[in-house]
């Protein structure tokens, strides 16, 4: 077949996780990938809860689970130490378990390669997803009834030629697709040349005593002014990676590194060295995610230091945003504008990601080192360091991204952002808590089209509504004379009275250029 509803360039997690919630649509979607293994680098480690909830809608939750490489035992947040791990000046940081009570599944780590291997699995179970691996993406082009896309095969340069509805460009952050959809990106460059080392140890653990149960470790050194030195497991074999700025010109080897590591532990320890590389510390933000039928998603759209882990989360959230939005295009349930939501939703949560968490995080650093220090007033560095730690959890509890000021949110104001709280009442433009007061879980899992949650056993959809509904009765106080619209990725699209729900459906789905 060499025409498809979707082609994806880039099968790394994002894109093979659109494939695959595309493909569960019974759309035909192609997969272009360079790789024909995923790249055995660590990243992209710490998935949250609401990514795990995708990981079941998408059927690939318990093969994520089983290929955890860390003991369940160990904390998969994290450890801010000040001056070196070992300096007793030290708080957690990024315990996504403080809010896993609003999720329906736990969070989970492992690497990034891992993750890929079982999207790349699941991907190939679905009939209608087919994966090109050894590929490279060569050109594209567009018109007003589709889209034609060139690559070749990298072992003997055979051409290939596919055409298909939409291409969407999942091919990291040097994205040749979004640079040929003419799509601008921003770029903050902070000048930062990163080391990026793999290394094994038989005796870390050992070192870092009473800390060893944590899997990531973040180091403020204070004369590098806010960036970290970031220390995580690998797996329970011995094997950890490491981040830290170095010099723009410096030259490294195993013994720099060993020298190094022992600095920011507080100790020095056996280092094996496994890989070593450099990355340029900058965030980079596509100005828009569309251009006609042409549409860029996860790192190539949106990228940042590792710094959180809010990466490969974030990706996942676009493919289930965009995924739900081409089947209802595709399938003629809705007009092609329904794309510029994505756009509209999606760009304005990573742009608040950026400014709300992870620069912000930055600059909170640098002005802490900056200002305190125990050599010089020690109780107002540990009033500071006490601040610091209560922070930490409510930067957890804050990070709820929501698509407030949406078309798809009806009646709200605002723009979309990161910061936000996790609730458990059917707020439009927040993701609804499966563990609510107001819906009964169970019939409303999962949703692959909208879903009407009401307490009234006589309501009907809108008359001549093309887009698959389900009506849920749900006989609680809050739904009692409610109607509740649930999108299919289990945002709240509206929350009216009963009395008035004929008319506000019919204008939700007429202003998002839904078929009637």
């Amino acid at each position: 077949m060499s025409h498809y509803d979707v082609i994806i360039v880039g099968g790394g997690p994002v894109g093979m996780g659109l494939a695959i919630d595309l493909g569960q649509r019974g759309l035909h979607v192609a997969v272009l990938e360079k790789y024909a293994q995923p790249q055995p680098v660590p990243k992209g480690q710490n998935l949250t809860g609401r990514t795990m909830e995708i990981a079941v809608s998408w059927g690939v939750d318990k093969r994520l689970r089983a290929l955890r490489t860390t003991d369940r035992a160990k904390n998969t947040g994290g450890l801010v130490s000040w001056g070196t791990l070992l300096s007793g000046y030290n708080y957690e940081w990024l315990n996504r378990g403080l809010v896993s009570h609003y999720y329906d599944e736990p969070n989970e780590r492992l690497p990034q390669y891992k993750t890929e291997e079982a999207l790349r699995t699941r991907a190939a179970e679905i009939g209608t997803v087919t994966v090109e691996y050894g590929v490279e993406f060569t050109n594209v082009t567009q018109d007003e009834s589709g889209c034609c896309v060139s690559a070749s095969r990298k072992d003997d340069e055979t051409e290939l030629q596919l055409t298909a509805s939409y291409v969407v460009g999942c091919d990291g952050s040097r994205s040749r697709l979004r640079e040929q959809a003419g799509l601008v990106q921003t770029v903050d460059d902070h000048d930062k040349r990163m080391l990026l080392a793999v290394f094994r140890s038989t005796q870390l653990d050992e070192v870092l005593g009473e800390h060893r149960h944590y899997s990531i470790f973040n180091n403020l050194s204070p004369e590098l002014k806010g960036y970290w030195q970031f220390l995580g497991r690998v797996d329970d074999q011995r094997e950890w990676f490491f981040h830290a700025p170095v010099g723009l010109e410096q030259e490294f080897s195993a013994g720099d590194l060993a020298k190094l590591l022992a600095t920011v532990v507080g100790k020095p320890f056996d280092v094996e060295l496994v890989y070593l590389g450099f990355w340029d510390l900058r965030f980079g933000l596509a100005d828009c995610y569309r251009n006609k039928r042409l549409l860029i998603a996860g790192d190539a759209a949106h990228s940042h230091p590792p710094y959180g882990g809010y990466g490969i989360n974030s990706g996942f959230e676009d493919a289930r945003n965009l995924g739900w939005k081409l089947e209802a295009i595709v399938k003629g349930w809705a007009s092609d504008g329904l794309l510029d939501t994505y756009d509209f939703e999606r760009r304005h949560v990573f742009d608040s990601t950026i400014r709300d968490f992870i620069r912000r995080s930055i600059e909170s650093d640098a002005d802490f080192l900056n200002n305190f220090h125990p050599d010089r007033n020690a109780e107002a560095f540990a009033a500071e360091l006490a601040r610091r730690r209560e922070f930490s959890v409510r930067e957890v509890e804050q990070f709820a991204p929501h698509y407030t000021g949406s078309p798809l949110s009806y009646g709200t104001q605002g723009l979309p952002s990161a910061l936000g709280s996790h609730q458990f009442s059917a707020l439009p433009g927040f993701k609804l808590s499966r563990h609510a007061d107001c819906v009964d879980p169970g019939p409303i899992r999962p949703a692959e089209g909208f879903v009407l949650v009401t307490g009234s056993s006589t309501f009907e959809p809108p008359a001549g509504l093309a887009a698959p509904l389900r009506i849920v009765v749900s006989e609680t106080a809050e739904t009692a004379d409610r109607a509740i619209l649930l999108r299919p990725d289990g945002y709240v699209a509206l929350n009216e009275p009963i009395a008035n729900a004929d008319q506000s459906l019919e204008t939700y789905f007429r202003t998002n250029g839904y078929r009637l």
